[in-house]
């Protein structure tokens, strides 16, 4: 175990952290701007409690990266599915939910095919104030010629990095 400090600003304390993980040094950074279209939820620095609460979780805890083509595709495919629309940077939520190969890779060794109940997955997220039909519009003839693109998980490019696999209805 390795002891972090990651200063709290609720009580304007530094906590100790117990980390399961290696880690040598944690430090804050700040973008210098949010480049994506999903600004809304955007932050340009994680915040020091929600650090300190991902290195205290047991269990993974896994950065991802995504374009906003691929939130724009959960997007369309969630208003579909369900005929609720949701702003970009809620969708952001749901790309694992339309993603097989990136959920795998975020459920891998969380389960083994052995286990005699099956598990329920629940994505929580709200719709945002941003959604709109003419939203759904651009984000339709954005993805018009889409084929894809790279997902950053932990810092590895994940493949296939295709256009989502076709849905089965099971």
């Amino acid at each position: 175990m390795t002891r972090v400090e990651v200063p709290d600003p609720l009580f304007g304390l530094t906590t100790n952290t117990r980390v399961q993980a290696p880690v040598e040094r944690v430090s804050l950074v700040r973008l210098g701007a949010i480049r994506s279209l999903a600004s809304s939820l955007g932050a340009s620095s994680p915040s020091p409690s929600a650090v300190s609460m991902a290195l205290r979780r047991k269990g993974p805890v896994h950065c991802v990266a995504i374009s906003d083509e691929r939130a724009m595709s959960a997007a369309l495919r969630f208003t579909d599915d369900h005929q609720t629309m949701t702003e970009l940077a809620c969708s952001a939520t749901l790309v694992p939910a339309y993603t097989p190969h990136l959920l795998e890779h975020i459920l891998d060794g969380l389960h083994t095919p052995n286990q005699e109940k099956r598990k329920v997955l629940v994505f929580v997220l709200c719709g945002g104030c941003k959604g709109s039909l003419e939203a759904m519009r651009l984000f339709q003839e954005r993805l018009s010629d889409w084929q894809g693109d790279d997902i950053i998980m932990d810092g590895n490019r994940l493949t296939p990095c295709i256009l989502d696999e076709p849905r089965t209805n099971a």
